[in-house]
């Protein structure tokens, strides 16, 4: 047998043992990969939240301004570090 063809043979078997993996923990890979990209999102929110801060609370001196800053900050620290340990937990025990 040459070894293009155990190779093909190889890698048809690898395709199929995963895909009967993928199609046994279907949704629990599609809700880790959800809440993966939910962690990217509000993570890159953080940038615009600092320059919030500078701009519009520091540097026009609104202080009434720092109360929606912080339910803000707050609001994305919970759904980042929910999202990413939400993802983490579900995709750990789907692999």
């Amino acid at each position: 047998m040459s070894k293009g063809k155990t190779m093909r043979m190889g890698m048809k078997a690898f395709f199929k043992i995963v895909s009967e993996f993928i199609t046994e923990n279907e949704v629990s890979i599609i809700i880790g990969f959800i809440l993966s990209l939910l962690f990217f999102v509000f993570n890159s929110v953080s940038p615009f939240l600092t320059r919030f801060l500078i701009d519009k609370v520091f540097a026009a001196m609104r202080e009434d301004l720092l109360i929606v800053f912080l339910v803000l900050s707050v609001s994305v620290l919970v759904i980042v570090s929910g999202a990413g340990l939400g993802s983490n937990f579900i995709l750990v025990r789907a692999f």
